[in-house]
């Protein structure tokens, strides 16, 4: 499998260097400390359902999630309180686990080295990079049976093409006894979607700002955060909330690394991150064009959320018929 792995600076100039309104910067980005600091506020938030909602099914279904593997493998590990409730449960069913975190985010895979010290009975190998080159790390470290996890709705991060075939380049070298879940946030009405990303105490907002903190920082900007604001609206023929920080003045923003002048006018929009909701057809749809199966599935209590598990198509049984007589 293969993923860029083009640098802030690349982004910030290819995506900062286009058409007005056709800007854009990565949301992978939101995660350097900072802002992985602020992500785990957010899922604390009253307003931000998906968080509690996957846990609630993580609590009541982890044991048959993992009954089959004890190797546990998590894409974008957060805060490791899913990995707690995943590793736990594997240890009830096998001697040993075998844990692999996998995260952009340095901060995201300290917050998982103590679950060492919490089971005496669980290896963590943390992997630090994108998806594609860290799983490419977690074949070399582990043949076993693996379960596999991609949650917090990350899916809805890419669109439904590009979630499609990253799930088929997950699953190309599975073998019949590894498992892939997926936490898939689900369709719904607009003013609870507006709400979740739109919290009244602004944490989503600075989460979205401090990715021009971040290029301030790290590539000598120049970006004054006073000027610009956070929006998040919801595009129900799409399907997907678009969040965006658009300029409320006419201004012009430098960069150290690399020197480049950006020029932005009022009302102009940075779009940082898409999240596309599913509906039960719509994630049926994304399996067949994965060329995948869909296993078991399980939803929380307002079936606001769905955790779906993937696998390779079966080979039919061939079934001998006689006939009679």
């Amino acid at each position: 499998m293969q993923e860029s792995r083009t640098t802030l600076a690349d982004e910030v100039e290819r995506g900062l260097g286009a058409a007005p309104d056709s800007q854009t910067l990565p949301c992978r980005f939101f995660y350097d400390e900072v802002g992985t600091l602020l992500f785990e506020e957010i899922c604390e938030l009253d307003e931000y359902y998906p968080t509690r909602s996957e846990l609630q099914i993580i609590d009541n279904h982890a044991d048959e999630m993992v009954r089959h593997a004890s190797t546990v493998i998590e894409l974008g590990s957060g805060s490791a309180r899913k990995a707690r409730i995943l590793v736990d449960a594997a240890l009830r069913g096998h001697e040993t686990v075998d844990y692999l975190p996998v995260d952009i985010s340095r901060k995201a895979l300290e917050l998982c080295r103590p679950l060492c010290d919490e089971f005496d009975r669980v290896t963590v190998t943390a992997i630090h990079g994108e998806y594609g080159p860290g799983l490419d790390t977690v074949r070399e470290v582990t043949q076993e049976a693996r379960s596999v996890f991609w949650l917090g709705g990350s899916i809805g991060n890419m669109d439904r093409r590009m979630a499609a075939n990253f799930l088929s380049s997950v699953a190309g070298e599975f073998n019949d006894r590894d498992r892939l879940f997926v936490g898939i946030d689900l369709r719904k009405d607009q003013e609870t979607l507006h709400r979740a990303y739109n919290d009244r105490s602004g944490v989503t907002a600075a989460f979205n700002l401090n990715l021009l903190s971040r290029i301030n920082r790290e590539l000598g900007g120049s970006f004054d955060l006073d000027q610009f604001r956070h929006v998040a609206v919801y595009d129900d023929d799409i399907g997907r909330i678009e969040m965006y920080l658009e300029s409320t003045a006419d201004q012009t923003v430098d960069l150290e690394t690399p020197p480049r002048t950006f020029r932005f006018a009022a009302g102009q929009r940075i779009c940082t991150e898409y999240s596309y909701k599913y509906s039960l057809r719509e994630i049926e749809t994304l399996a067949a064009n994965a060329s995948l199966e869909i296993g078991r599935r399980w939803f929380d209590n307002e079936r606001r959320f769905t955790i779906h598990e993937f696998q390779r198509p079966q080979p039919e049984r061939c079934v001998e018929s006689r006939n009679a007589g």
